[in-house]
């Protein structure tokens, strides 16, 4: 058995996970995680095509604990136009993955994974992730334990002690007993996230009201200050959708999900050299 520490799988591999980042206008619109395997880049489907079709998409490395662009689509809806083979699993609740052959990807001194099946893996063993959490131009290192093994819809799920947070979908799951992927990490809907969503669709609602609604003044007593109603409105609407932002990064409640790559490897998604 292999005795690698945690620290030196981390200083290996982290060349070979991909920071991708939506942009507009230089606004971050999204992000996400993804890693290199025999040349294929493998993330979810919804990291690429879940965001603005008229976004950048920027792919980053960390060098040197900082990041680094390797490359750059002008528009996400041109992306085709970027790799030559792709293997696709683009039902939401089934296999969320994509793997893209990226040749200015490919072509660099990127560390590249190998995969391996989940099956001789047991629940209680240690599992490693790394990833760009929260949007963030680091890495982050996660270590935590399989905590159950289960089917849905057909594909192999791994569920895991450790938290999935914004950022870190598309993460490889690693077995440091062999620095092998055996999952592909995704942010999985809880109970939580449908409950955020209704509220951020009802201040979204708010919002919309008071942007239609003629623009009318108040004296507020004693105040010789006039107060735009619509326009403040939109103010407290604007504050609380960050604070139900700053909410959701504390309410993770340390469950995480991953598939299994073992789909990849019976569908052949790699053409092996």
């Amino acid at each position: 058995m292999n005795n690698y520490s945690i620290p030196d799988i981390i200083d290996e591999v982290k060349s070979g996970i991909i920071q991708i980042v939506h942009e507009k206008n230089g606004v971050q619109l999204s992000s996400g995680t993804g890693f290199m395997a025999n040349g294929y880049l493998v993330t979810n489907y919804h990291v690429i095509y879940n965001s603005s079709s008229d976004s950048e998409i920027i792919f980053r490395k960390c060098s040197n604990n900082s990041v680094k662009e390797l490359m750059r689509v002008e528009n996400s809806k041109d992306i085709e136009l970027y790799y030559t083979e792709v293997g696709i699993g683009i039902e939401k609740e089934n296999n969320d993955y994509l793997v893209l052959k990226l040749p200015k990807l490919a072509n660099q001194n990127l560390y590249n994974f190998q995969l391996d099946s989940h099956k001789n893996k047991r629940i209680g063993e240690q599992i490693l992730f790394l990833g760009y959490h929260f949007g963030q131009d680091r890495i982050t290192a996660h270590n935590g334990f399989i905590s159950s093994f289960y089917q849905s819809n057909n594909v192999d799920v791994i569920q895991i002690d450790g938290s999935i947070n914004n950022g870190a979908s598309g993460s490889p799951l690693i077995d440091p007993i062999t620095k092998k992927v055996i999952g592909i990490v995704t942010r999985k809907e809880d109970g939580f996230t449908k409950i955020f969503k209704q509220i951020e669709k009802i201040i979204s609602q708010n919002n919309e009201l008071s942007s239609s609604m003629p623009s009318n003044t108040l004296q507020i007593l004693g105040s010789k200050s006039l107060v735009d109603i619509p326009m403040q409105v939109k103010e407290i609407n604007s504050s609380l959708l960050e604070l139900m932002k700053q909410i959701k990064r504390s309410a993770n409640v340390g469950i995480g999900y991953a598939f299994s790559v073992e789909q990849l490897m019976k569908e052949n998604c790699f053409i092996i050299d």
